[in-house]
């Protein structure tokens, strides 16, 4: 028990309770953060889901190439240039996060292949009109500014 009368005492137990309210500030905001987090996490799994639902689903892998494919040309659209394959990569991983690099290029060659992307030399890739038809239904590669 402190002795209040003894100003040393009742300073240091002030002291220590300063220190027990700091601490617990950071726990809050640490907590609080990690709330923010997986907010976020739950509106991208939402938007996700809604991509799924508009594409047809017939293969269990193919939910990974369908998010994997929207997040290229979701990025390529955004940026408006091109982008190098790891960018792209790392941005995929995002989405799904147990994605291999080598899954990964076959699945750009793959949307070469369908006309969605271009290579313009260096590992660098460019969205095509009918990419970002896909992207944005209905506007047309004219009506998007540059």
């Amino acid at each position: 028990m402190t002795d209040f009368r003894d100003q040393n005492a009742a300073a240091e137990l002030e002291r220590r309770i300063r220190e027990e309210i700091a601490e617990r500030q950071v726990k809050i905001r640490e907590l609080q953060n990690e709330i923010r987090s997986f907010e976020q996490m739950l509106l991208k799994a939402r938007r996700q889901n809604e991509l799924v639902k508009r594409v047809d689903v017939t293969r269990r892998n193919s939910i990974g190439r369908v998010l994997v494919e929207s997040s290229v040309l979701q990025t390529l659209a955004q940026t408006g240039r091109p982008r190098g394959t790891r960018s792209l990569y790392q941005d995929a991983c995002l989405v799904v996060g147990t994605l291999k690099e080598g899954t990964f290029r076959t699945t750009l060659h793959r949307m070469k292949n369908r006309g969605l992307i271009v290579s313009v030399g260096n590992g660098k890739w460019q969205i095509t009109p009918s990419g970002i038809n896909l992207v944005t239904p209905g506007l047309s590669s004219q009506s998007r500014s540059p």
